[in-house]
């Protein structure tokens, strides 16, 4: 008889680092006379770091077998300094969609980590370059950012050491939003809050898209961690039971 369960244990340690651990016990019972028992326990360990910057946005760094992604790029000096401590290489810079204070770092990081491929989702790539686009220009700064960027839509799976990143459409904040998710870890970006959901009031937002793609996230299992773009974190069964926007 194989048996196959998964236990997944989020945990934040001393050093406020947040730790998931997915545990896969496989047992195979051998009927013999009397009957064995032989049992072999194998650990996938996905850490992720959070980091923010003075507008209030986050950004993290998902860590497996010594490869990195990083989900925008707030804070890039700090970002940089804890890639280099921790000897992770740096493979994909993630933005979950092209407003300024999720992308305003990206330049400093292509420059320190020249191999890591920028992925935004092409229907918000033209925020890029444009202050006005990505709103800077209305908050009294030009953020023009001037890099080379693959594009990122629904079905792409990318690969990060044993773990996979499974990118998920999410407009209605922007047109271009996207959602990640690791089947432990969700980054949300703009779209989903602890107690909230992503505006809507700005340039290519939509009530109507942001409903959908929420709609799409609470499909997913109750204890799936939520990482939002802003504030801090919650889950799916949490914001199911009191977040009062989905209602």
């Amino acid at each position: 008889m194989l048996r196959l369960s998964a236990v997944v244990v989020p945990r934040k340690n001393k050093t406020g680092i947040y730790t998931v651990l997915a545990v896969v016990v496989l047992g195979i019972t051998l009927i013999l006379s009397g009957g064995c028992v032989f049992g072999e326990q194998k650990v996938a360990k996905t850490e992720y770091y959070s980091y923010s910057d003075s507008f209030g946005a986050n950004s993290y760094i998902i860590a497996n077998s010594g490869e990195a992604a990083l989900i925008d790029t707030a804070a890039p000096e700090e970002i940089s300094r804890s890639l280099i401590e921790k000897k992770l290489k740096l493979k994909y810079i993630i933005l979950s969609h092209g407003h300024f204070d999720h992308i305003s770092g990206v330049e400093t990081l292509v420059q320190q980590f020249p191999d890591a491929r920028v992925l935004i989702h092409p229907a918000d790539g033209d925020k890029l370059a444009d202050p006005a686009k990505n709103l800077s220009k209305g908050f009294g700064t030009n953020v023009a950012v001037q890099v080379t960027a693959s594009p990122l839509s629904a079905g792409k799976s990318l690969p990060l050491g044993s773990a996979q990143i499974e990118v998920i459409e999410t407009p209605g904040h922007t047109v271009g939003s996207v959602t990640l998710w690791t089947g432990e870890l969700l980054f949300t970006g703009d779209t989903l809050f602890k107690g909230s959901v992503g505006r809507t009031d700005f340039p290519g937002g939509s009530d109507e898209e942001l409903r959908v793609s929420l709609q799409k996230l609470l499909k997913l299992p109750d204890e799936t961690v939520v990482l939002p773009g802003h504030g801090e974190p919650t889950t799916i069964g949490a914001e199911k039971r009191g977040n009062h926007y989905l209602d």
